[in-house]
């Protein structure tokens, strides 16, 4: 009963480290300089993408206000939080600068 609880548990975290991996890191793995000339055009749009997804997660705000009560009266709260990008958009630029000099040499504008 215990092993049962254990590899749960255990198969539960390892889900919720499979869920939070994100794909941003997959279009970086991708090697540009054997792309055809369609596919390095498709990827230099999807770069593209990729950059204004990362941009408006780091341009959110959270608006919270909440009240509450205890023992000694009622209390209220009221925050505003910026959000905090999970992904840095600083290396897809440089991807997609690369991969647009890449575009030159082959005579292509995106």
């Amino acid at each position: 009963m215990r092993h049962t609880a254990r590899i749960l548990t255990l198969c539960s975290v390892l889900l919720l480290l499979i869920g939070c991996a994100g794909n941003r890191n997959d279009i970086l793995d991708q090697d540009p300089t054997g792309m055809s000339d369609e596919a390095l055009l498709t990827y230099y749009y999807q770069l593209d993408e990729e950059i204004a997804k990362c941009a408006r997660q780091t341009d959110r705000s959270a608006v919270g206000i909440g009240t509450g009560f205890g023992g000694q009266g009622i209390g209220f709260g009221f925050g505003i939080s910026q959000g905090i990008g999970n992904c840095d958009a600083d290396e897809l630029r440089q991807r997609r600068v690369d991969v647009r000099l890449q575009l030159q040499k082959r005579g292509l504008t995106p």
